[in-house]
């Protein structure tokens, strides 16, 4: 499809861990004070993005590499910070994510509509099944295996929107001179008894009038597309080569349509981290501190965990082509590793380098040269932005730099003409 005056969909995308540890300039906040969080939430309105997007752990890393370097450990709650962020912007969205491994399908309906209320139908919830054990531990629990997470997340979001659906649109009608809140003919039982989850309902949160949370899903998988293809709304995938990227796209859209749905209606971003400075050649020196700024020891430890087993039982200079059958977590991610012919130390310091895509390092019009080049030749709808450094700053010089030049040539919006998350997507 050809997409070149259509708008990009890009999201800033975030872990509520310590801050990489590059800032060329002096950080005014750290990133456990609200005052660093509000920051990059009125540069990212400021620079029209359609949301940020929210990563979670919990708290799997006990290994010391871990705890020291602040990788994915300590990690604050993001549902409590969205729902103070989103009051201090007006029209910035919000993906966050929540397991459907740790909470309950109840839990989860009820505090994303809450969500939804809250920040005036700009939430979304990011799906994940968890693939990483040492998260499962701090709660006692044993993770299924790779296909069996998937089943059970088929009945999981099946339940989720029936607990929406058990209130009808208009199911609220707050006549407070009668006594009459809500239409009892219009509020109804889910009885929903299935393998793995089971809830009588209603749920205890009325329907938003903007709809219900956008639904967004990043797995790369077989059984991962498939399920994004019956349930997103936004597709996360993972990053690779080219052609890689491309057969992804195809192979998602054509999930899209199995599932009886526009292929197109479904929003696909890939991640991009790059680096956007006044000149090229401050760029490159920016990036070249960026890509030596993560010890090794993080991105193996980061890598381990990404794999779902004890990787690193194998030697760091393993094939990863060689192990990639005992892979059980983010297999998408292994799969390119192995066809490139990667070790397990160059997958590593894959995952670190956010600048390892050269192609966005530069000025703004040689980034945005780029990001039109690789949309229009892919196919795909925009991306994920990841901090390469200060988050604040990276924020900010995106906003002010590189989207200034995407507006210009009528890829980004320059105001919000609407005000929630669903109809950023339309």
């Amino acid at each position: 499809m050809d997409n070149k005056n259509s708008l990009l969909h890009i999201c800033p995308f975030f872990q509520y861990e310590p801050d990489v540890g590059l800032a060329f300039e002096p950080r005014e906040h750290d990133w456990t004070e609200i005052e660093y969080w509000e920051m990059i939430a009125k540069w990212a309105e400021h620079g029209r993005f359609d949301a940020i997007f929210f990563a979670d752990f919990w708290g799997a890393a006990r290994d010391p590499v871990s705890i020291r370097n602040g990788k994915n450990f300590p990690m604050l709650d993001p549902l409590l910070l969205v729902s103070r962020l989103s009051a201090v912007v007006q029209n910035l969205g919000f993906l966050v994510t929540m397991s459907t491994s740790f909470y309950n399908p109840y839990m989860v309906a009820r505090k994303m509509q809450t969500l939804n209320h809250i920040t005036n139908g700009r939430i979304g919830w990011n799906i994940v099944t968890s693939v990483n054990q040492k998260e499962a531990d701090q709660l006692g629990m044993t993770l299924p295996g790779h296909d069996e997470r998937y089943e059970r997340a088929y009945e999981y979001v099946d339940l989720v929107k029936k607990l929406w659906a058990s209130w009808e649109q208009d199911a609220v009608v707050n006549d407070y001179e009668n006594n009459h809140i809500s239409d009892v003919d219009k509020v109804h039982q889910v009885n929903f008894d299935g393998n793995w989850f089971s809830s009588a309902g209603p749920l205890a949160v009325h329907r938003h009038p903007a709809g219900d949370p956008v639904l967004v899903q990043a797995g790369s998988s077989p059984e991962g597309m498939a399920f994004a293809g019956k349930h997103a709304e936004i597709i996360f995938s993972p990053n690779g080569p080219d052609h890689v990227k491309k057969a992804r796209v195809e192979k998602l859209r054509a999930a899209v349509s199995d599932a009886g749905r526009d292929p197109y209606s479904v929003k696909i971003l890939f991640p991009i981290g790059g680096c956007v400075a006044a000149s090229r050649a401050e760029a490159d020196e920016r990036a070249a501190q960026i890509a030596e700024s993560v010890p090794d020891e993080v991105g193996l430890s980061t890598v381990e965990g990404l794999s779902g087993f004890d990787l690193l039982s194998h030697p760091i200079d393993t094939k990863i082509s060689e192990i990639v059958d005992q892979v059980t977590g983010v297999r998408g991610l292994f799969n390119m590793a192995a066809e490139k012919g990667w070790t397990i130390l160059d997958t590593a310091r894959f995952i670190t380098n956010r600048v390892s895509d050269t192609r966005f390092v530069g000025a703004a019009n040689d980034v945005a040269d780029s990001i039109e080049a690789e949309t229009e030749a892919l196919g795909f709808d925009g991306y994920m932005f990841r901090a390469t450094y200060f988050a604040p700053h990276y924020v900010r010089d995106m906003s002010t730099m590189l989207v200034p030049e995407l507006q210009r040539r009528g890829r980004m919006r320059k105001q919000y003409e609407t005000n929630t998350l669903r109809s950023y997507l339309a």
